[in-house]
């Protein structure tokens, strides 16, 4: 039987950047959440979108917090900036883009609860189920291997935007953030291992959607990711 998550609350944040087109499906699933006794705080970081993401973030004003950046920084400045905000008990970087699905947080946050878990990640490779396209699949193996080879401890997918973290480490997380692009992935996950924080690996669904459908990742940031795997800068 699953442990009840008593008064718990979870600050889920989400940063966004021109996804007028699930942007708002991504927020009512969140807030279609029917959990007993959890509360719910919602973080959306507009990275300073040029579509129609903003107007429709200010829809759901009285229901989430909403931080708009200046301008567009990148994702792992947008996940540090929305992580100052957070109140949970679990910190959760939810992508607006639904390549993820929110009930497996749900499952992780509960696995965390029971087994005294600080910080959880989830992989997309187990069992080799999912599949992100040749280019994509490939370079994260690549890295994977690279990343485990650069700390002496393997990881399935330290790119995996599933990323759950228990609030007494949120500040040492938010300090550990200095690059304000994907490399952000590969710096929380260092800052883990470094630091011997107790972490598990879960399973998780993964839709993947292409660039004509609007994935942000491509050829250059991974050779930055790179990079800065190999040098540290």
């Amino acid at each position: 039987m699953e442990r009840e998550m008593t008064d718990k609350k979870i600050s889920i944040v989400i940063p966004c950047f021109n996804e007028e087109l699930l942007i708002e499906k991504c927020i009512l699933q969140i807030l279609s959440i029917k959990e007993s006794n959890l509360k719910i705080q919602i973080i959306a970081v507009n990275d300073n979108s040029n579509d129609g993401t903003s107007k429709i973030l200010e829809k759901y004003r009285n229901k989430i917090e909403i931080i708009n950046n200046k301008r567009n920084y990148g994702k792992g400045y947008s996940v540090k900036t929305g992580c100052k905000k957070a109140e949970g008990d679990y910190i959760c970087i939810y992508d607006a883009d639904l390549e993820y699905d929110i009930k497996d947080y749900l499952r992780i946050i509960k696995d965390m609860e029971k087994n005294d878990v600080i910080f959880g990640i989830g992989t997309r490779y187990i069992n080799n189920k999912n599949k992100d396209g040749f280019v994509h699949t490939k370079l994260n193996y690549i890295y994977n291997r690279l990343f485990e080879t650069k700390l002496g401890k393997k990881l399935n997918d330290v790119n995996c935007c599933v990323k759950i973290y228990k609030k007494e480490i949120n500040c040492d997380i938010v300090n550990n953030i200095e690059k304000n692009k994907f490399q952000y992935d590969t710096e929380i996950m260092t800052y883990i291992l470094k630091n011997n924080i107790r972490y598990k690996e879960y399973e998780v669904s993964y839709k993947p959607r292409n660039r004509k459908q609007g994935k942000k990742i491509n050829i250059k940031n991974y050779i930055e990711c790179f990079y800065y795997l190999i040098t540290g800068k």
